[in-house]
């Protein structure tokens, strides 16, 4: 009894000794030896909080996003640069990589300064599969999975000559959803591609971990997304608050500083993060029960369908 009461005590000791660990802030310019970040995506919920929190950070921030009215929005109280590149992700993704270098000889942005990544691009989709059209489904995997390819072609090849020239590290970060774990009605297209998007993070990180810190979060739905607030996702968050305690307790959700702060302190500690119980609750099942089960027991969701229609 005394020896299980020990190591109950040294496995604690140790949980929270790591805990503390992978919570401990970091200084991503002295990490990364660098003074410019990328963030794609940059207008949304997440997008827009994290590109605030990297120029309180002391670092110079290149915004990507298609809307050049939104990236003039993005309030900067810093004393740091906030140069926006606009792109369209839904258009020719081929013209990515020599629109970004002209952009970067414009504004006089030496590429080798550039030591993180946050490819943070893409739309939600709640819909049928059948209801939407082929045109609509490749537009929207190409926003949501080949603008990832894009960005992480050019930035591991600009992050393996930093490695090489400079022999400085770089960082290159995911989003990813808690939706990877849970296959269900009304989200085939959003989970295809996030599922696709951490599959390419966790390839990477096998293949380059030595010259580039990859990282990959997978957030339950947050506050403040534009995804959540979109008017096909109305009924659903309408059915889970009228049915949660009975009404008397609003839909918890997570804030998009809880993710970033949750990111940015595990950069180079991790390669894959599960923020929100949510997301931990249908990984630990999915890991459990394998994807049969469930598959079958998201597939009950069907019964639903008149509710959201």
């Amino acid at each position: 009894m005394k020896e299980i009461l020990c190591c109950l005590i040294a496995l604690i000791t140790i949980c929270i000794i790591i805990n503390k660990w992978l919570n401990k802030k970091q200084n991503l310019q002295i990490k990364y030896n660098c003074s410019w970040v990328v963030v794609t995506g940059s207008t949304g919920g997440l997008g827009s909080a994290l590109v605030q929190k990297l120029l309180r950070s002391n670092l110079n921030v290149i915004a990507v996003d298609y809307c050049a009215d939104k990236l003039s929005q993005i309030p900067n109280t810093s004393q740091n640069k906030l140069v926006a590149f606009k792109f369209d992700f839904g258009s020719d993704l081929s013209q990515f990589a020599c629109e970004f270098d002209k952009f970067l000889l414009f504004n006089n942005i030496d590429r080798l300064k550039i030591g993180v990544c946050f490819s943070n691009a893409g739309i939600g989709e709640f819909n049928k599969f059948d209801a939407t059209s082929f045109e609509s489904k490749r537009q929207y995997m190409q926003i949501n999975f080949n603008s990832h390819l894009a960005v992480s072609d050019y930035f591991t090849k600009l992050f393996l000559s930093r490695s090489h020239d400079k022999k400085h590290k770089s960082a290159l970060i995911f989003t990813s959803s808690s939706v990877v774990y849970a296959p269900s009605p009304y989200f085939s297209l959003y989970h295809t591609s996030k599922t696709a998007v951490t599959s390419l993070a966790t390839a990477l990180s096998t293949e380059y971990s030595k010259q580039i810190d990859i990282l990959v979060v997978h957030p339950s739905g947050f506050a403040q997304s534009n995804f959540m607030y979109q008017q096909r996702m109305k009924p659903l968050f309408d059915f889970v608050i009228k049915t949660r305690n009975y009404g008397k307790k609003p839909l918890k959700q997570l804030t998009p500083d809880l993710i970033i702060n949750r990111m940015l302190s595990r950069i180079g500690k991790l390669n894959c993060v599960l923020i929100g119980k949510g997301t931990k609750t249908n990984a630990i099942f999915q890991s459990i029960f394998g994807r049969n089960v469930t598959g079958y027991v998201w597939s009950c969701f069907k019964t639903l369908d008149k509710v959201f229609e």
